[in-house]
Formats: structure tokens, C-alpha cells, sequence
């Protein structure tokens, strides 16, 4: 008797049994792609190490921007991204700059009569080729379009170098160099404390020493105001 009541509550239990692990595994859901390019490189070999960007943020972190100075686009990877007014006229100005400055190198890199203006006109063409195509990968990421040229003035200022030629050309070429230079050192070093974008901002601060150098190694040169004679 005892026998036949532990075999009925063996078989009445036995049912649930597989149930306790039955149950299902909660599966991890896969993290998002990252919303920023993750290409980008600090430098390239030959390339001041300095000359590059910081590691942008993970995807989903919030970018706080004023509501009443931002412009929402739908980038390239999808979805709706906010950018402030700032950052826009950033990407705009740098973009510039920066397209001035490799035309304005790869001129004189040919041009020039000294070899240490044409070395110096060289080095801008590497380095200003990496920070507009860093430029232009953020901005692609953004939906902010950027210029293919340099604006009005930066094509005014390099017809006059067409026009120079011999040390006429070189020493204009060094007093743009410098001018540029002082006012890329100014935008950058504003977009760095009031940039709204946090990958933007990170561009800039990180870009502010290479353009110093630049500056620096302009007014050196033939020409320059901290010429050696």
C-alpha cells in the first residue's frame, strides 16, 4: 500500500518536472551600430601623430544641443541627428580652410623657388588633406553637407598666387600661410570651448596644437616674420 501511494505521487509530479527548465533564455539583444565613422585614424605613418581625433562616443549617447540653434538632418546611416547652428558653421569654415590650404600647398609645392618653402608647402598638403577628410567623414555622419571649394576669398588669394612667381611668389605664399594659419588656430580653439558636438569639439582640441606648429614653422620660413636671415 505504502509502495502504490509513493508510485502515485511520482507520476503526478513527474509531469511538471521538465518544466523547471523549460523555461526560456533571455537572450541578449545586439547593440546598436556605432553612430559615428569608426575608420578614422589619429594619424597616418609620416603624419604628426598629433593631427588626428579622439575616439568618438558610443552609439545612443545624447548630444545636447539648444533647441533654438539646432537643425535636424537624416544622415547617411539613418534616422533623424541634431546639430547645432555652431557646429554647422564649423564643418563650413574648417572645410574652407582646409581646401585653401592643400591648393595652396600643392601650388607652391611646384612653384616655390626654396626648397624649405616647397618642403613646408608639402607637409600642409599631407596634413590638411587628413583633417578635411576627417572632416568630411563627421559631416557625412551629421548630413551636414560641406563645401568642395574654398569660399570666394580663398579663391581670390590663390589667384594672386598664380599670378607671382620667382621670390615674389614665395614670400606671398608665406604671408598666407601665416594669415591662414592665425585665424584656423582662432576657429579651431573657439569650436574646442564652444562647440555643441562632443566629437567635433574633440577635433578641434585635438587639432589646435598641429595648426600652432604650422603658424609656428610659417614664420620661420624665408619670408616669415621669425625668419633666421
Amino acid at each position: 500500500m505504502r509502495g502504490s501511494r509513493l508510485l502515485l505521487l511520482a507520476a503526478v509530479a513527474l509531469p511538471f518536472a521538465p518544466a523547471a527548465f523549460a523555461q526560456p533564455i533571455n537572450e541578449v539583444a545586439p547593440q546598436a551600430p556605432a553612430a559615428y565613422p569608426t575608420g578614422i585614424r589619429s594619424h597616418q605613418p609620416g603624419l604628426p601623430s598629433s593631427v588626428g581625433i579622439e575616439a568618438p562616443p558610443p552609439a545612443g549617447t545624447a548630444v545636447p544641443v539648444s533647441e533654438t540653434q539646432s537643425t535636424a538632418n537624416t544622415g547617411p546611416l539613418g534616422g533623424n541627428t541634431t546639430i547645432a547652428q555652431v557646429d554647422i558653421d564649423f564643418l563650413t569654415k574648417a572645410a574652407h580652410s582646409g581646401l585653401a590650404e592643400v591648393a595652396a600647398g600643392s601650388l607652391a609645392s611646384g612653384k616655390a623657388s626654396q626648397e624649405p618653402v616647397k618642403d613646408f608647402a608639402r607637409q600642409m598638403v599631407n596634413d590638411h588633406t587628413l583633417m578635411n577628410q576627417q572632416l568630411a567623414q563627421i559631416a557625412q555622419v551629421k548630413g551636414v553637407p560641406v563645401p568642395q571649394a574654398p569660399d570666394a576669398a580663398g579663391a581670390a588669394e590663390l589667384d594672386k598666387l598664380r599670378a607671382a612667381s620667382g621670390q615674389a611668389f614665395d614670400d606671398a605664399y608665406v604671408q598666407n600661410q601665416i594669415t591662414a594659419h592665425q585665424k584656423a588656430v582662432v576657429l579651431f580653439r573657439q569650436q574646442g570651448e564652444q562647440g555643441s558636438d562632443p566629437v567635433l569639439r574633440a577635433l578641434a582640441r585635438r587639432n589646435v596644437p598641429s595648426l600652432e606648429r604650422h603658424l609656428a614653422m610659417a614664420e620661420a620660413l624665408p619670408g616669415g616674420k621669425n625668419a633666421v636671415e
